[in-house]
């Protein structure tokens, strides 16, 4: 799993390359398939960990790499958006 993410001005905001920004498209509980991020939605950080837990780990990775801080905060209001939509990579 894969996040690239670019800083904004915003302090406790950073977003990855994204076509559109739009709201997260609700995801049904049932399917484990269907828990995956989907490619035409951004997503903050505390939307990802509600699907699933998984995504901490990789959260932290992209802030890192971009220079920002692994806080509470940066990992639940950053923004990210999927880059495979299969994996469910962010």
């Amino acid at each position: 799993m894969h996040f690239n993410i670019l800083a904004l001005a915003a302090p406790l905001i950073a977003t990855v390359r994204a076509a559109a920004v739009s709201a997260p498209a609700p995801v049904p509980s049932g399917d484990p398939e269907l828990r995956n991020c989907d490619t035409r939605y951004l997503y903050c950080g505390s939307d990802l960990m509600s699907i699933s837990k998984n995504y901490k780990k990789q959260i932290d990775k992209a802030l890192s790499q971009s220079g920002q801080p692994t806080d509470d905060a940066h990992e639940q209001q950053s923004l990210f958006s999927c880059i495979d939509g299969i994996n469910g990579d962010v």
